[in-house]
């Protein structure tokens, strides 16, 4: 039996790879759109922004008129690792179905 790299394969590396990119993406918008909120609304748009991220952040976006890149980043990110996780699911079990 393998270990490390080769056990793993390049194309789970490449999975786990753009999963953590889009993590790291939303991360990073996360923690932006909090900045604006707590700076720009308050501590109540702060708080809601941390326990409501996107639905939160995309009303303080419209309210305020400002955050519009951190959220875009939150939201994209989402959707790339979500969507990554997604399809290789979906390819996992299609190739080690029986027929």
């Amino acid at each position: 039996m393998e270990s490390g790299i080769g056990a793993i394969g390049i194309q789970q590396l490449v999975v786990l790879g753009v999963i953590g990119l889009g993590v790291l993406t939303a991360i990073i918008g996360w923690i932006w759109l909090v900045v604006i909120g707590f700076k720009n609304g308050g501590v109540l748009w702060g708080i809601l922004i941390i326990f409501f991220n996107w639905l939160a952040g995309l009303i303080f976006c419209i309210m305020y008129k400002t955050g519009w890149l951190p959220l875009a980043m939150l939201i994209l990110g989402g959707i790339i690792a979500g969507g990554t996780i997604g399809f290789f699911t979906i390819s996992q079990v299609s190739t080690t179905m029986p027929r």
